[in-house]
């Protein structure tokens, strides 16, 4: 049986007597959970940054597998970052039913920015500088 539905069965002995016995079928689920992913900001920082991943799905999660493939039991949990990236994540229900899901984190900045000064002319007076700077 692939899904759902009413299911019958009939037994004939050797003398030609049939039994006809129906049921139905009600938990077979090939729904996937829904897994939702949320960063704990969207502006430049150079502190580390959360993803929250929380999951959800009628008959419950079983687990979060994060993208280091580290495995948590449950419906949410966090995962921290200090690299901008592509995350992906998988929930996993009690029927095997799977949801992947990645974010891409682009706001992360752990770099000090760059300052170079060059003196190209002093005098007794003034001092013409160049600088170069960058991130």
């Amino acid at each position: 049986m692939t899904g759902n539905g009413k299911v019958s069965f009939i037994i004939t002995d050797h003398a030609g007597n049939q039994t006809t016995v129906t049921g139905e079928v009600t938990n077979i689920d090939k729904t996937p959970p829904v897994l939702h992913l949320e960063p704990s900001t969207n502006e430049w920082t150079k502190e580390t940054i959360s993803i929250k991943a929380t999951a959800s799905d009628e008959r419950g999660v079983v687990q979060i597998i994060l993208p280091n493939g580290n495995v948590v039991n449950g419906t949410s949990t966090t995962f921290s970052v200090r690299a901008n990236g592509t995350y992906s994540f998988m929930a996993k229900d009690p029927a095997g039913n799977t949801t992947s899901r990645s974010i891409t984190i682009t706001n992360f900045d752990g770099d000090k920015p760059k300052l170079e000064m060059d003196i190209l002319n002093e005098t007794s007076t003034r001092i013409d500088i160049r600088l170069k700077y960058g991130d």
